[in-house]
């Protein structure tokens, strides 16, 4: 696997913190959402090196101490990844990650995040998460116009929003 060096720095911190990771195994009604941390469990005994990028970010996700749901949503310029937490009728806030990152960054913040709103982290097309683009399109106009697909997908019409650097920009 081929890393740049901050998306490997960022890959050792999250499998080191993997280690103290605390798990639920249930599935909370309040929510519609199931903790998926537990079907991941096992990627935290395995050797980081013989793990896939998919692997890797399922482990990573063994940090959301919270219940979550992944969705697979097929849109003109590929699959978007999104995970979904919080109260269903909590306001919702979109979260746009930075760049060679994916959402599996928000677990420090995602807990309080998803106390009061229903939180979208959605991994963009460019980056390392689990969205994968139809085509090369680097355009910006072309990202932008898929963040609105997605939303639209979500049914979402009016958001909240955090982005951390290029998601912010």
């Amino acid at each position: 696997m081929n890393l740049s060096l901050p998306r490997l720095f960022l890959f050792i911190y999250l499998l080191t913190a993997c280690e103290r990771a605390q798990f639920k195994d249930q599935v909370t009604q309040t929510y519609g959402l199931a903790d998926r941390s537990s079907e991941y469990r096992d990627l935290v005994s395995k050797n980081p090196k013989e793990l896939s990028g998919e692997q890797l970010y399922n482990r990573a996700l063994t940090l959301w101490d919270i219940p979550y749901r992944e969705l697979k949503l097929p849109t003109s310029n590929g699959s978007a990844h999104v995970l979904v937490s919080g109260p269903v009728d909590g306001k919702p806030l979109v979260l746009l990650h930075g760049m060679s990152v994916d959402s599996t960054m928000w677990y420090p913040n995602i807990k309080a995040l998803s106390e009061h709103y229903r939180v979208y982290a959605i991994d963009d097309i460019w980056g390392a998460g689990k969205s994968t683009p139809s085509h090369e399109d680097t355009e910006i106009t072309t990202l932008v116009a898929w963040y609105f697909e997605v939303f639209e997908l979500l049914q979402l019409q009016q958001i909240n929003l955090i982005g951390a650097s290029q998601g912010g920009g």
